[in-house]
């Protein structure tokens, strides 16, 4: 028994640190978006589609913790397991079709101005860049997964 806690004390320690860096891209575009919610005419919802992005990135997070804590208690039995599984299938279902429809939005304005006078072609550097460059992050890191597994 001894041995268990320090095990225990262990993994909700990297649980914990695996939370505050996994979260902090997650946290990051939220925080880009909704400061910056105005400032892209040319496609208004490249910020709306950060601010979900990353509102689902925590969703996830703090769901498959909540799996991980269950399981370390041996609180999990096979309706939880199953009801788990269910709403893991939808949220990266939902997820999927968000990184979809952010990579239609992103990428079909590929280097609008970023001269804030230049009216309805505008996008925020700092917005577009955060977007793009995190939708390229997310495809070669699924494509990877995909790829080599």
């Amino acid at each position: 028994m001894a041995s268990e806690t320090p095990s225990k004390t262990r993994l909700t320690i990297h649980l914990t640190l695996w939370l505050l860096v996994g979260n902090a891209i997650s946290i990051a575009a939220i925080i880009v978006g909704a400061m910056r919610i105005d400032m892209c005419p040319i496609q208004p919802k490249v910020p709306v589609y950060l601010i979900v992005a990353g509102s689902l990135g925590v969703a996830i997070s703090l769901f498959q913790a909540a799996y991980f804590i269950l399981a370390m208690r041996d609180l999990d039995t096979d309706s939880t397991d199953k009801c788990f599984v269910y709403i893991h299938i939808i949220l990266t279902l939902v997820s999927f079709g968000w990184f979809i429809a952010g990579c239609v939005w992103v990428f079909k304005v590929w280097k609008p101005d970023y001269d804030p006078t230049s009216g309805a072609e505008y996008c925020d550097e700092g917005l577009y860049l955060f977007a793009f460059v995190s939708l390229i992050i997310q495809c070669i890191t699924q494509g990877r997964k995909c790829c080599c597994g």
